[in-house]
């Protein structure tokens, strides 16, 4: 029989800290945006792979050439933004596994961006576009966990969170 009281310094029944409550649902939510960022990483890197061409030059330059380039930039900045944001709130909340999964997708961002820095102004070889790929499939993974509940008790729980907070019906048929 697995003990729960590790998980939670919380007594059963008794009611989350107001940190804890107000951060978890936020923690969860920021998944969302990191998978559209990363859509829109991967189409932006994708459309400069097969229209774009880097001039070479100052780091100045380059940007200012491509507008498409200068977004794949911007959007991986947001990127690793979003991703530390998600791993401070799981240090904060002394919840391993946001922790962990925070520190998978900011790792991996930075890998990424390090590595595009890299392809773009060093000259853009093989092993660098590799490691984007790479960086972009560990943030995937970190978004992707973030939306995936650990287990049906943490989906009742998110409900009566969501239910107390007024954001849905009461379960039952009730009007």
């Amino acid at each position: 029989m697995s003990s729960n009281a590790s998980e939670s310094p919380v007594a059963p029944g008794a009611p989350e800290p107001r940190a804890r409550r107000g951060e978890g649902p936020q923690l969860r939510v920021l998944g969302v945006p990191l998978i559209f960022l990363l859509a829109a990483q991967l189409l932006l890197g994708t459309a400069l792979n097969l229209f774009g061409s880097l001039p070479s030059g100052s780091p100045l330059k380059i940007l200012e050439s491509s507008p498409i380039l200068l977004l794949h930039v911007v959007v991986g900045v947001l990127l690793v933004g979003l991703s530390s944001r998600i791993l401070t709130l799981g240090l904060r909340l002394r919840d391993r596994r946001s922790s962990a999964v925070g520190a998978l997708a900011v790792l991996s961002a930075l890998v990424a961006f390090l590595a595009g820095v890299a392809f773009t102004f060093g000259g853009g070889g093989t092993f660098a576009s590799y490691l984007m790929s790479v960086g972009f499939t560990g943030v995937l993974v970190g978004g992707a966990l973030l939306l995936v509940p650990r287990s049906p008790v943490e989906l009742q729980g998110a409900a009566r969170y969501e239910r107390a907070e007024g954001n849905l019906p009461a379960l039952g048929g009730g009007t």
